[in-house]
């Protein structure tokens, strides 16, 4: 998201009222972080998320730095910023940090199809996500093909079936997290690219409970991959399949059951899904083979 004039003016209005309202904790040791320099991850949140949460989250992380001033001096550190004047250093941190993040964009986007075509049953997850039946569908077909459902009503055999569903995508939660803690060239991700992850998550999953000493941290390589993938709640993780998946179709798969996690749910669905088609009872198409 590119930043106007009057986004930027609406940034460092924020970056000011949140120095003036926490000065009781501004220590001596962090005088070159002034409203300006402070307003540089303001745009960076601007940029990544909108104006929704800017407030909140650039206090959280200007309280983080006040709390813990070596994290700071260490962030500077890691961007080899040598500016010791808030306004130089203001231009310094804006164009390091920008580069830092967006070198860790660019190897995603680079990894994107190799993640994607990485095995065949992830190739088959996510090629066939577009054309995967939705859940009123499998209902429809699978549990009685010779009636129609009454729309909204819940019968035995449907709620077992939602059931099914929904211990599939739970189970689908931690078969993602080994993926992605195993896969070949998402264990060899550099810190500006597990920084880049960190910083999208936190600007856009409002559920995440890390510390933001933890984001900072993670700026620094020092929080884990692992780590991070283990303190993630299901939204976090299907924002993370959104950005490595982009092709995934996001949305509600059937509103009247109340089926959270939505990124989820599709590939969770693929999974089952191959395992027909590994066995020969779909088609390409993902239509039953007649037997």
């Amino acid at each position: 998201m590119s930043m106007t004039r009057e986004a930027r003016l609406v940034v460092r209005f924020y970056s000011q009222k949140i120095i003036q309202e926490n000065h009781s904790i501004r220590k001596a040791s962090l005088s070159d972080l002034d409203d300006r320099v402070l307003s540089v991850f303001g745009e960076q949140i601007y940029k990544s998320a909108g104006i929704k949460g800017l407030g909140s989250k650039l206090k959280a992380l200007y309280t983080a730095f006040m709390k813990t001033p070596k994290l700071w001096n260490a962030l500077k550190e890691k961007l080899e910023i040598t500016s010791k004047n808030p306004l130089t250093l203001y231009r310094e941190l804006s164009d390091k940090l920008d580069a830092y993040l967006e070198e860790g964009k660019k190897w995603i986007n680079s990894k994107v199809k190799k993640i994607r075509s990485s095995s065949k049953m992830v190739e088959f997850m996510f090629i066939y996500a577009e054309n995967a039946p939705t859940l009123s569908d499998l209902i429809s077909k699978i549990l009685d093909p010779a009636n129609k459902l009454i729309p909204y009503k819940e019968s035995e055999k449907m709620r077992a079936f939602k059931n099914k569903i929904l211990g599939g995508v739970r189970s689908f939660k931690e078969w993602l997290k080994a993926f992605f803690k195993r896969h070949p060239i998402l264990r060899v991700m550099s810190t500006p690219v597990k920084a880049y992850l960190y910083w999208l998550i936190w600007t856009h999953v409002a559920e995440i409970s890390w510390k933001v000493s933890d984001l900072i941290k993670g700026f620094l390589g020092i929080l884990s991959w692992e780590d991070l993938l283990d303190s993630l709640p299901e939204s976090g993780l299907g924002f993370l399949v959104g950005v490595l998946f982009p092709f995934i179709p996001q949305g509600a798969i059937l509103k009247s059951l109340s089926i959270g996690w939505n990124a989820l749910l599709i590939p969770a669905m693929g999974i089952q899904l191959y395992y027909l088609y590994d066995k020969g009872y779909l088609d390409n198409n993902l239509n039953l083979k007649k037997r």
